[in-house]
């Protein structure tokens, strides 16, 4: 008889417990901690590009976020530091690039807000990483209100208000199952 490597019951249970949390907290999940966003007053981005993919006029030098042309915005919160945030840009950009080839760049826009960042820092976290959709500084962290970031948001734009119908803290989900799950949530006619 071999004596082969045998787990016991009560350590072989922990081993198993401890993969399954691991795994979990890796796994994108989405639970929200608002239904709507409080109307937010932002400064038309100096970039003529960045404000006409906004849907907002020349000339205007404050807009509301409710006032930007998309049925969808992805609203993610950031800071230029932060190794999750800047892990989390690929994922991101190969999302906005899904949008793009699917016909979709119209209905659902991208923004970024710089929790407690200046817009220098915004500005070089946008070079440096080529992101192009616009990016909003929040020095104060007035904008939107989060307890954790990287947090992105999912709202359907509606003229009601907007509805947050998603929000990830962490990790997304593949840029296909994400598309996939707002087209299911919100009519992209």
């Amino acid at each position: 008889m071999t004596r082969g490597f045998v787990l016991k019951p009560l350590p072989a249970l922990a081993i198993i417990v401890a993969a399954a949390l691991l795994l979990s907290a890796c796994a994108a999940t989405s639970h929200k901690t608002r239904e709507e966003v409080k109307p937010i007053v932002l400064e038309t981005p100096a970039d003529p590009q960045h404000a006409a993919y906004l849907g907002i006029a020349p000339g205007r030098r404050y807009f509301k976020l409710t006032e930007i042309k998309t049925k969808v915005l992805i609203a993610e919160v950031f800071q230029s530091r932060c190794p999750h945030c800047r892990g989390l840009v690929p994922d991101l950009k190969r999302f906005y690039h899904l949008v793009d080839r699917s016909g979709l760049s119209s209905k659902i826009k991208f923004v970024g807000f710089g929790y407690g960042e200046k817009a220098d820092n915004i500005t070089e976290f946008g070079l440096r990483y080529a992101i192009p959709w616009p990016l909003f500084p929040d020095p104060g962290g007035h904008k939107i209100k989060v307890e954790e970031i990287p947090v992105t948001f999912i709202l359907e734009m509606k003229p009601g208000g907007d509805r947050v119908i998603y929000e990830f803290h962490g990790p997304l989900p593949k840029p296909e199952d994400l598309l996939e799950m707002i087209c299911k949530a919100v009519d992209l006619r």
